[in-house]
């Protein structure tokens, strides 16, 4: 399969996180601009209750190519990225949490990827041995808390 030509889906739940949504949509658009790929972007707010949707909104007047879904509940990140592939227009298709815990440059990095081995699926983790990631010492320590908080329960 080669990709040349192919357009790309990008869902991105998001729960509350309306001080940041608008740079992060626009930093996830001009990433897969320079890509020279022909995209969508699916913000997906799963019961936010702060200024996510008009703010993604906002980011849809601006740029274009953004897609908001909105529902009142919050039912969970499974939820919300089954509910955005519902309405996919994409060949391939991305996940990308809308904090950018992962910045978006990895849609490239699992695109070319795709297209040099030819795989169907490619799942990017920033826990496999060859990740880099800059995960600040607070995060980590609370990270670590919440695992062994799950491994007592």
């Amino acid at each position: 399969m080669t990709l040349i030509n192919k357009n790309i889906s990008v869902i991105m739940p998001a729960h509350n996180e309306g001080d940041r949504i608008y740079e992060n949509l626009t930093k996830t658009h001009n990433v897969l601009k320079r890509m020279f790929i022909s995209h969508e972007i699916i913000l997906v707010s799963d019961g936010s209750k702060d200024k996510t949707v008009s703010e993604a909104r906002r980011a849809c007047m601006d740029i274009g190519s953004i897609k908001v879904l909105e529902y009142s509940n919050n039912t969970g990140k499974g939820h919300a990225l089954k509910s955005g592939f519902g309405y996919v227009k994409g060949d391939l298709v991305a996940f990308l949490d809308a904090d950018l815990d992962i910045h978006p440059r990895q849609i490239q990095t699992l695109y070319h990827n795709m297209n040099k081995t030819n795989a169907d699926v490619i799942i990017g983790s920033k826990y496999h041995r060859a990740s880099k990631v800059n995960t600040p010492k607070r995060r980590k320590l609370i990270s670590l808390i919440y695992k062994i908080i799950l491994f007592v329960l």
